[in-house]
């Protein structure tokens, strides 16, 4: 009966917990199930299809946990720990590669334009459902070299890429955890660390958004009043949509307020840090000299205002027609002095 519900778990993705508890219960005290090889073969493997296709349900860090997913992860752990030739047939399966399913679909997924926001990969994205496919991925590579070298390959590839991911610290927060149930689950020695740093160590939580979700901007000395005015403007959803739509022309976008901006606004609106480093948007900032902003020169707020939308302008001729579906936003800011 239990198993007939298996199919439909992923509607209750915040209840569950129990289910997979007693399922994990029966199968360890039930002899004669577990004795017919040909369901509990057939049963590991449903599971491993499970995870396959199992929808993205976690919408962030801070969020509900996928506790379908978990289950399905801690109860595939259970079966391959207590039955080497379950875990055998679990990494020989030619329809799923689960050890690559949990690496990349689970665990380091990056967002994507055509596919981000609340419903993008990866499928873990709560640290209980990271510890959790993790703790599976460290159970099937124990004793098993291949498998083992698979993951460690993948794992310095991800320490060693030289790209810059808007989400990289979802992929920090991950591999640092990696690094150590892996360590802790596989018993690996662990290193000394080297005087003056930790080894295999970061602190991502003192990085990551608070529990509202908005992404701030970082105080270079006396730049509140331009924090402040691209904090407001972001918040304008027209706003955003058309700058973010608006092509870049310019030969070199350190140069460019509009692909500085649209970084920016790309970068407040994605990313899983709690604030944004302004510098490379005040080094594209000219002023008539052609000196950019100087973080420790308080300026007036609506002259910068001013000069931003006509810098904004400049980059934005005869694109009119293509950003018009965004652009109503004209009629919508009002500036009034107040006393």
């Amino acid at each position: 009966m239990l198993e007939t519900l298996l199919p439909n778990i992923e509607q209750y993705p915040t209840t569950s917990d129990a289910y997979f508890w007693l399922l994990d219960k029966l199968l360890q005290s039930c002899a004669e199930v577990t004795r017919n090889i040909e369901w509990r073969n057939k049963f590991v493997l449903s599971l491993v299809s499970a995870i396959a296709s199992h929808p993205i349900l976690e919408a962030g860090e801070l969020r509900d946990e996928d506790k379908g997913l978990i289950g399905l992860f801690n109860l595939i752990r259970s079966m391959v720990k207590r039955d080497a030739a379950l875990k055998e047939l679990v990494l020989t399966n030619a329809e799923c590669n689960l050890v690559t399913e949990l690496f990349d679909s689970c665990l380091f997924a990056i967002p994507v334009a055509e596919n981000h926001g609340i419903a993008g990969p990866p499928k873990c994205k709560t640290r209980a459902c990271r510890y959790a496919a993790l703790r599976l991925l460290a159970e099937l590579i124990k004793g098993r070299p291949v498998e083992f070298k698979l993951v460690a390959d993948l794992l310095l590839a991800q320490f060693s890429s030289g790209t810059t991911s808007l989400l990289s610290l979802s992929r920090a927060r991950a591999l640092a955890l990696s690094a150590i149930v892996l360590n802790k689950q596989l018993n690996l020695r662990q290193r000394s660390p080297v005087k003056g740093r930790l080894s295999w160590h970061a602190v991502a939580n003192l990085q990551e958004k608070e529990g509202h979700g908005y992404t701030g901007l970082q105080n270079l000395g006396a730049t509140c009043y331009m924090n402040s005015l691209l904090q407001q403007l972001y918040l304008v959803p027209q706003f955003r949509r058309g700058i973010l739509a608006a092509p870049d022309n310019s030969l070199d976008p350190a140069d460019s307020v509009l692909y500085q901006m649209q970084y920016m606004l790309t970068y407040m609106q994605e990313t899983l840090k709690r604030s944004y480093n302004t510098v490379p948007f005040c080094r594209s900032y000219k002023d008539p000299e052609g000196q950019p902003i100087d973080p420790r020169v308080q300026m007036d707020a609506n002259e910068f205002f001013n000069t931003l939308f006509d810098k904004l302008d400049e980059h934005l001729k005869g694109t009119l027609q293509v950003l018009a579906p965004h652009m109503d936003w004209r009629d919508q800011l009002d500036c009034r002095t107040i006393d």
